[in-house]
């Protein structure tokens, strides 16, 4: 990834003995994968990355489940990716309210 691009994790573990661990573990993995693939409109690379973590991570993780949202954003075109698994949401809200109907939910 670029210096002119930001990635930002969100990770909802389910409730387990390994939550916690498993939740750190994901997260870092999120924002990993997007810095290795490096800024991209296009999300299969990092997509590609999750795999191949997700295929080494079952042998500690195996009963762990989550829900995530990923966003990677570039400064200077102001795009973006969203990536979203589960019941975790992402929306933008132009007045910076937090009034959530006003926010414009995006992984819907």
């Amino acid at each position: 990834m670029t210096e002119q691009a930001i990635a930002l994790a969100i990770v909802d573990a389910a409730e387990s003995e390994k939550a916690q661990e498993f939740s750190r573990y994901w997260a870092g993995a999120l924002v990993a994968a997007a810095y290795t693939s490096g800024y991209s409109d296009d999300a299969s690379r990092i997509l590609g990355e999750l795999a191949n973590v997700q295929s080494e991570m079952r042998h500690t993780f195996l009963q762990e489940i989550a829900s995530y949202a990923l966003a990677v954003i570039h400064f200077p075109t102001g795009e973006g990716v969203l990536l979203s698994a589960g019941d975790c949401l992402a929306g933008i809200s132009a007045d910076n309210s937090v009034d959530l109907a006003s926010v414009d939910w995006l992984s819907l």
